[in-house]
């Protein structure tokens, strides 16, 4: 009897360790060996200059009257919550089914998204709209549209500066979309903006900008296929990896994507909605790397992955990490 019952104590104790192991600690020892900010300066007088940036998207929630999806929902937004880190935060496609959702779903899927991604009042949260949030029927859906951007502060483009760092955050939906008015309204932002940071070449002209803009979009920039993609842990795997895009659907169009590149001449570009990462350079006149993240679901991709950035005005660094 005895050793029945010391058979089943050491069971329950296994179980326990693995369940406490695999929900716990594995996050712990993920972000203390693997997980470190990306290294610009070696002073402590540098370094506190450095703003340290989370960039992670298609995190695609799913409410609690998806039931068919409870197993889902379960799983993976409890690895969201668990491995969710205090940084400065950019995120796409924040929901899933909200195209098909009331207008109480929509703000349910908000307050969800904001107790999960809570970030204290020293860091701050930004969000940019991505085709599931917007987007019914193959079309942009003007009350979705309406929602995100009064409940995420958007407009079609937005300026903001972080540590003397400026980040272009852009509605890529609307910049190639086939509506004629929210296309015109957000290529007339981007103009405006293109003048702003020209600023330097108008010698008449106060200019505080010192540096290229940051470009965080949704859906990447045009290219054929992922099949250029350098051989990253978390790149699309074939035949899927050498499957040729469609503009439009896939990746903007090429008119736009370097109408996009001329106008705003980034140092850099992070985008998703492929759920799968590539890193793709831009040469000549644009010379600048673009980050096309994978998701941050455990529904899209085996191994959930965000990317940690470390920006100063004249330099930055990148790294990757998985979950």
């Amino acid at each position: 009897m005895g050793g029945i019952w010391s058979s089943k104590t050491g069971l329950l104790l296994i179980i326990l360790f693995v369940v406490i192991y695999n929900e716990y600690l594995t996050y712990y020892i993920t972000i203390y060996t693997t997980c470190s900010w990306p290294i610009i300066s070696t002073t402590e007088e540098g370094r506190k200059k450095e703003t340290r940036v989370i960039i992670l998207t298609d995190i695609h929630l799913l409410l609690s009257s998806q039931n068919e999806y409870w197993f889902d929902k379960i799983r993976w937004e409890w690895q969201m919550y668990r491995s969710f880190q205090s940084a400065v935060s950019l995120t796409r496609d924040l929901f899933d089914g909200s195209t098909i959702s009331s207008q109480q779903d929509l703000i349910n899927y908000a307050n969800h998204f904001n107790e999960l991604f809570y970030v204290p009042k020293n860091v701050e949260r930004h969000c940019i709209v991505g085709n599931h949030d917007i987007i019914s029927h193959h079309k942009i859906n003007p009350v979705r549209l309406q929602f995100f951007s009064q409940h995420f502060s958007r407009s079609l483009v937005d300026h903001i500066v972080i540590g003397g760092n400026h980040f272009v955050l852009l509605n890529s939906m609307t910049i190639d979309c086939g509506d004629c008015l929210l296309r015109n309204v957000t290529k007339d932002q981007v103009e405006q903006l293109s003048q702003v940071f020209n600023c330097n070449r108008n010698l008449k002209a106060p200019c505080n900008i010192h540096s290229r803009p940051i470009l965080l979009l949704h859906v990447p920039l045009y290219r054929h296929s992922d099949s250029k993609c350098a051989n990253d842990y978390d790149v699309a795997p074939e035949p899927r990896k050498s499957e040729r895009f469609r503009a439009g659907f896939h990746c903007l169009s090429n008119v736009s994507s370097h109408y996009i590149l001329k106008k705003l001449k980034p140092r850099a570009i992070f985008d998703g909605h492929l759920h799968y990462s590539c890193r793709t350079w831009w040469p000549s006149p644009y010379n600048v790397y673009e980050w096309t993240l994978s998701s941050f679901s455990w529904r899209n991709i085996p191994q959930p992955a965000f990317l940690l950035v470390t920006v100063t005005p004249d330099d930055i660094q990148v790294s990757s990490l998985y979950f």
